[in-house]
């Protein structure tokens, strides 16, 4: 194996491309090298307030797309704050919404780059009148009070798209969205912050 390269167009008056040459069976192949650019598409964060976290089944966050750009989920962050009650957990399942939620904090979503300009999607921290969900949850994940729960209980999640995985994607439209949802009670004085990290495109 050695380092190679391909004319492009294969003539002499075209470019050289960088390969790695190897052989396959009983044929030589040039493996081409490529540099990765930089991200362009316009990228958000989204960070919540301390979300007290003691009423079931409360919409802690919810994403909702605009009107004609698809979001894409790239990171989720879930830190616990404040204990929950003694041996209390709080189990939080991530849901599809077919209508947005209303009354509850709105949150603007922050772009990394300032050029990137406002997003097309929108954020609102538990909101009072909930968005209508899909029949299952996408994921499920829990949290335990650090000084009740044993060793295996997590005081913060973090999802976040692995190579070679598609990201959590919500599909342009108003009516598209995505709810962090609270199942189990957490008990008094539990509050958890929130970050997400997302991008959006036309395509």
């Amino acid at each position: 194996m050695a380092e190679g390269f391909i004319q492009v167009p294969p003539d002499s008056t075209g470019k050289k491309a960088h390969t790695w040459s190897r052989v396959i069976g009983a044929n030589t192949v040039e493996d081409e090298v490529i540099v990765q650019g930089e991200q362009y598409l316009p990228s958000y964060s989204v960070v919540t307030a301390a979300i007290i976290a003691n009423t079931g089944n409360d919409h802690l966050l919810q994403i909702m797309a605009g009107a004609a750009l698809k979001v894409r989920m790239r990171r989720i962050l879930v830190e616990l704050l404040g204990v929950p009650a003694a041996a209390a957990t709080m189990s939080i399942h991530l849901f599809r919404l077919t209508t947005a939620g209303t009354g509850g904090t709105v949150i603007t979503p922050l772009p990394l780059d300032t050029p990137d300009g406002p997003s097309g999607f929108t954020a609102m921290s538990q909101p009072t009148v909930k968005g209508a969900e899909a029949a299952a949850a996408m994921r499920k994940w829990s949290l335990g009070a650090p000084a009740a729960q044993p060793a295996t209980s997590l005081h913060r999640f973090e999802w976040h798209q692995l190579p070679m995985q598609k990201p959590i994607v919500i599909q342009a439209g108003v009516t598209s969205g995505l709810a962090l949802k609270l199942i189990v009670v957490g008990g008094a004085a539990a509050s958890v912050v929130i970050t997400i990290d997302a991008d959006e495109s036309s395509f």
